[in-house]
Formats: C-alpha cells, structure tokens, sequence
C-alpha cells in the first residue's frame, strides 16, 4: 500500500516536471528568438542543459513507477479526482486568461505588452497551485515570475528599453522560475523514489 502511495506521488512529480520542462523551453525560446544576437546564446544553452537534465529525471521517474502503474489507477481516492478537476480548472483559466488578453491587447494596439501579460498570468496562477498542491514553493515561483513580469510591463510602457530586451529579459526570467521549480521537483522526486525502491 505505501509503495502505491509513494508511486502515486513519484507520478504527480513527475507530471509536474514535465510542465516545468516545457515551460522552460518555450521560456527560453521566446527569449532567445527576441534577442537575436549569439553574445546571449550562452544563456540560452545553460536553460538547454537544465532541460536535458529535467529529461534524464522525468524518464527515471517513470521508469521507476512503471511496476505499479496499473495499482496507482485503482488507488485513486476522490480527494485525488477533486485536486485532478481544480488543476484543470485553474489550467483552463489561465490558457482562457491568455486568449483574452492577447485580442485585448491587439485591439488596444498594445500588443509589445502582450509578453509581459503572459508572464503575468503565468505567474498569478501560481498561487491557485500552491494553496491547491500545498507547497510554498509555488508562492516563491509565482512571486518572482509575478515581480519579473511588472517589471516587463513598465519598462514597456515607459519605453525605458529596446522592446526585444524586455521580451528576453522576461523569458529569461521566467525561465530562471520554472527550472527552480524543476529542480525543486526533481529533489522531491528522488527523495520519493528512494523509499519507493527501498
């Protein structure tokens, strides 16, 4: 029974993981497409070998809790279900969230705002998640992606800098959030994948 509960929780990590896999990269892309210049390529390869490094756990992860896949299933509880519904709720907002402010931000002809929004919602939605996973790590994540894309906001408002520059300095910087938060999850991952191979 506890080996089911350890896989079950190996599995969520893992899941997280791999949203903080993706997330990074299209992070990264977005800063590394703005600033096209290979003096910030460097930048753009440390967020690609803390990626590839994500990979290499996210696999053993699974590796790990394919044995028990079939049990984890039927160990669902319906606590289990509600937390499943409200992270696709809060999933769902926040892709609905985006929509609206990009036609918004395109009607306005605001649209160099529209990074900076992105990341704010990104960051906001953070903390739904941390209240919902109990864990304040996502209260610190949403916090400094959160402080990062107000920063992004005035400084295009103000023109304070070139408009790709902002766009970069965002995705780096929520770049820098979501691979805490991977390796966060990847500590977590292989404390819960040692009791469950013990």
């Amino acid at each position: 029974m506890d080996s089911v509960k350890f896989a079950k929780d190996l599995k969520g990590t893992a899941d997280g993981l791999s949203f903080m896999i993706l997330f990074t990269f299209i992070w990264t892309i977005i800063a590394e497409f703005a600033l096209d210049d290979w003096n910030y390529r460097l930048i753009g390869i440390i967020f690609f070998i803390a990626i590839a490094v994500g990979i290499v756990y996210y696999l053993k992860f699974n590796k790990i809790i394919k044995p028990y896949s079939n049990e984890s299933k039927k160990e669902e509880s319906p606590e289990d279900k509600k937390r499943g519904n409200r992270f696709i709720i809060i999933f769902v907002t926040e892709g609905l969230a985006i929509l609206i402010a990009r036609n918004v931000l395109v009607n306005i002809n605001m649209a160099r705002l529209f990074i900076p929004c992105l990341a704010l919602i990104v960051g906001l939605h953070f903390y739904p998640l941390a209240k919902l996973f109990k864990r304040k790590i996502h209260y610190y994540v949403g916090g400094w992606i959160t402080i990062i894309s107000i920063i992004g906001v005035l400084l295009t408002l103000y023109n304070l800098m070139d408009q790709n520059f902002i766009t970069a300095f965002t995705g780096f910087g929520c770049a820098i959030g979501t691979s805490i938060m991977g390796i966060y999850m990847i500590d977590n991952g292989t404390k819960k994948s040692r009791l469950l191979v013990k």
